[in-house]
Protein backbone atom coordinates (compact mmCIF):
# COMPACT_ATOMS: atom_id res chain seq x y z
CA UNK A 1 0.00 0.00 0.00
CA UNK A 2 2.39 2.45 -0.85
CA UNK A 3 2.63 5.96 -0.86
CA UNK A 4 3.70 8.12 -3.64
CA UNK A 5 6.44 11.18 -1.64
CA UNK A 6 5.32 14.90 -2.70
CA UNK A 7 8.86 15.85 -3.94
CA UNK A 8 9.52 12.60 -6.19
CA UNK A 9 5.65 13.79 -7.66
CA UNK A 10 6.49 17.19 -8.33
CA UNK A 11 9.86 16.83 -9.87
CA UNK A 12 8.04 13.90 -12.12
CA UNK A 13 5.11 16.93 -13.31
CA UNK A 14 8.11 19.32 -13.95
CA UNK A 15 10.09 16.42 -16.16
CA UNK A 16 6.89 15.85 -17.90
CA UNK A 17 6.60 19.06 -18.94
CA UNK A 18 10.42 19.22 -19.93
CA UNK A 19 9.49 16.42 -22.50
CA UNK A 20 6.26 17.50 -23.61
CA UNK A 21 4.84 17.18 -26.49
CA UNK A 22 6.80 13.68 -25.98
CA UNK A 23 6.34 11.19 -23.53
CA UNK A 24 8.73 10.55 -20.37
CA UNK A 25 8.10 6.99 -18.79
CA UNK A 26 10.59 4.88 -15.98
CA UNK A 27 10.00 2.80 -12.79
CA UNK A 28 8.72 3.30 -9.54
CA UNK A 29 10.70 2.12 -6.36
CA UNK A 30 9.36 2.05 -2.91
CA UNK A 31 10.46 1.33 0.94
CA UNK A 32 8.79 0.99 4.06
CA UNK A 33 5.55 1.30 2.07
CA UNK A 34 6.45 4.96 0.50
CA UNK A 35 7.21 5.47 -3.21
CA UNK A 36 10.83 7.67 -3.15
CA UNK A 37 12.62 6.95 -5.84
CA UNK A 38 12.09 6.67 -10.00
CA UNK A 39 14.24 6.06 -12.39
CA UNK A 40 13.15 7.61 -15.85
CA UNK A 41 13.99 5.36 -19.02
CA UNK A 42 14.44 6.17 -22.97
CA UNK A 43 11.21 6.24 -24.41
CA UNK A 44 11.64 4.58 -27.89
CA UNK A 45 8.74 5.25 -29.57
CA UNK A 46 8.95 7.48 -32.82
CA UNK A 47 5.78 9.50 -32.57
CA UNK A 48 5.07 12.01 -29.75
CA UNK A 49 2.21 10.50 -28.01
CA UNK A 50 3.17 7.35 -27.03
CA UNK A 51 5.82 5.84 -25.57
CA UNK A 52 8.21 2.70 -25.51
CA UNK A 53 10.14 2.16 -22.26
CA UNK A 54 13.59 0.73 -23.93
CA UNK A 55 13.62 -2.74 -22.45
CA UNK A 56 17.17 -3.22 -21.91
CA UNK A 57 16.94 0.30 -20.16
CA UNK A 58 13.94 -0.94 -18.19
CA UNK A 59 15.90 -3.89 -17.13
CA UNK A 60 18.67 -1.79 -15.84
CA UNK A 61 16.61 0.23 -13.65
CA UNK A 62 14.93 -2.50 -12.39
CA UNK A 63 18.14 -3.94 -11.31
CA UNK A 64 19.25 -0.65 -10.12
CA UNK A 65 15.95 -0.14 -7.50
CA UNK A 66 16.86 -3.71 -6.17
CA UNK A 67 20.67 -2.69 -5.80
CA UNK A 68 18.97 -0.03 -3.53
CA UNK A 69 17.27 -1.85 -1.25
CA UNK A 70 14.05 -0.71 -3.38
CA UNK A 71 11.26 -2.66 -3.99
CA UNK A 72 9.65 -2.16 -7.23
CA UNK A 73 6.46 -1.25 -7.19
CA UNK A 74 5.17 -0.07 -11.03
CA UNK A 75 5.91 2.36 -13.86
CA UNK A 76 4.77 5.92 -14.55
CA UNK A 77 4.78 7.78 -17.91
CA UNK A 78 3.13 11.28 -18.88
CA UNK A 79 0.28 12.23 -20.76
CA UNK A 80 1.36 15.62 -22.35
CA UNK A 81 -2.40 16.57 -23.36
CA UNK A 82 -3.17 16.66 -19.62
CA UNK A 83 -5.45 13.93 -18.94
CA UNK A 84 -4.33 11.60 -16.33
CA UNK A 85 -6.78 8.91 -17.06
CA UNK A 86 -5.25 4.96 -19.18
CA UNK A 87 -5.67 5.69 -22.66
CA UNK A 88 -6.97 2.31 -24.68
CA UNK A 89 -3.12 1.50 -25.00
CA UNK A 90 -2.84 1.71 -21.58
CA UNK A 91 -5.88 -0.59 -20.27
CA UNK A 92 -4.64 -2.89 -23.28
CA UNK A 93 -1.35 -3.76 -21.58
CA UNK A 94 0.46 -3.20 -24.12
CA UNK A 95 2.96 -0.99 -23.05
CA UNK A 96 3.88 -2.95 -20.10
CA UNK A 97 3.49 -6.50 -21.22
CA UNK A 98 4.44 -9.35 -18.35
CA UNK A 99 4.56 -7.18 -15.73
CA UNK A 100 1.78 -8.61 -13.28
CA UNK A 101 -0.29 -6.63 -10.78
CA UNK A 102 1.79 -3.03 -10.33
CA UNK A 103 1.07 0.66 -9.85
CA UNK A 104 1.03 2.70 -12.60
CA UNK A 105 1.50 6.34 -12.57
CA UNK A 106 0.56 8.73 -15.12
CA UNK A 107 1.35 12.55 -14.68
CA UNK A 108 0.55 15.42 -16.62
CA UNK A 109 2.44 18.56 -17.48
CA UNK A 110 0.02 21.11 -15.71
CA UNK A 111 0.10 18.60 -12.52
CA UNK A 112 -2.80 16.50 -12.56
CA UNK A 113 -1.55 13.08 -11.99
CA UNK A 114 -3.37 9.81 -11.11
CA UNK A 115 -2.18 6.25 -9.69
CA UNK A 116 -3.84 2.88 -10.25
CA UNK A 117 -3.21 -0.90 -9.45
CA UNK A 118 -3.17 -2.57 -12.02
CA UNK A 119 -4.44 -6.50 -12.67
CA UNK A 120 -5.50 -8.74 -14.76
CA UNK A 121 -9.21 -7.98 -14.12
CA UNK A 122 -7.94 -4.10 -15.02
CA UNK A 123 -7.30 -0.86 -13.69
CA UNK A 124 -8.50 0.82 -10.42
CA UNK A 125 -7.96 4.05 -9.10
CA UNK A 126 -5.87 4.40 -6.07
CA UNK A 127 -4.90 8.37 -5.80
CA UNK A 128 -5.07 11.28 -7.40
CA UNK A 129 -4.79 14.92 -8.28
CA UNK A 130 -8.27 16.98 -6.97
CA UNK A 131 -9.96 16.67 -10.70
CA UNK A 132 -9.02 13.10 -12.14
Amino acid sequence: DARIDATLLAALVRRAAEAAPGEICGVLGARDGRIAYAIEVPNRAPQSGRFEADPLALARAERELQRRGLRLVGYYHSHPAGDPRPSRADRAGELWPGTGRRLRLIVCPDGRWAMYEVEATGWRLRAGSQDT
